[in-house]
């Protein structure tokens, strides 16, 4: 990530910009099913089996082989083919992973998230990634609505009501995080131990909504 003339250092700050080049998507990515396709698992998260109880009236499920790995290598291709930024050299795929500190400010600060990062805004893909996800029976009806409980805040506010939102589509940014060997995402909060699970993941696809507010339609 350049600022100007030279390289971000650690504890400069910058305006988010997320603008990226064309990218062509094959007709086909995402819609045939390649050779190494495997069928899609799903597995719904008992939070009374994990360290988190307290999110028992909360709905995860993890999703694995959504993408094969001729896939994953296509996605990777194609998010590097979009990085507008090059660096200097004009080689340069991959930039340090900032923080959003507000305000439409990101700052670089490794003592906190030390890896590499590729954001790219592309609701074509996201689109046919949600209609590989919804493969998985019973997965859309969850996710179309979701009612909250109003938050402290809110109470603060003086709204007792519960807010609703309607399922729209995913997100169109995808955020590529690439870590080696001693980077690290300081952790702000518990994670999540899963039974049975293990420590191996090489690739975790982490699909953000887009919900649309009905609050008092």
């Amino acid at each position: 990530m350049a600022n100007g003339d030279r390289e971000l250092e650690d504890g400069d700050c910058i305006k988010a910009d997320y603008m990226s080049r064309d990218v062509v998507i094959p007709a086909d990515f995402l819609v045939a099913e390649p050779p190494d396709a495997r069928p899609i698992t799903a597995k719904p998260i008992d939070w009374r089996e994990t360290n988190l109880p307290e999110f028992a009236s909360r709905y995860a499920i993890l999703l694995d082989h959504v993408l094969s790995p001729s896939e994953c290598d296509t996605l990777l291709r194609m998010a590097e083919d979009s990085v507008k930024d090059r660096g200097r050299s004009g080689t340069r795929r991959w930039s340090p992973a900032l923080v959003n500190i507000g305000g439409g400010l990101e700052a670089l600060d490794k003592e906190y998230r030390n890896s590499d990062r590729i954001v790219w805004d592309n609701q074509t893909i996201m689109d046919r990634l949600w209609m590989r996800c919804i493969k998985v029976k019973g997965l859309q009806e969850e996710l179309a609505v979701v009612v909250d409980p109003p938050s402290e805040r809110r109470r603060r506010q003086g709204i007792r009501e519960d807010s609703r939102w309607e399922f729209e589509r995913l997100n169109q940014r995808g955020r590529f995080l690439r870590y080696t060997q001693g980077q690290f995402f300081r952790r702000k909060c518990p994670t999540v131990d899963l039974p049975g699970q293990g420590t191996n993941l090489k690739t975790r696809l982490i699909c953000s909504p887009l919900r649309r507010s009905v609050l008092g339609s």
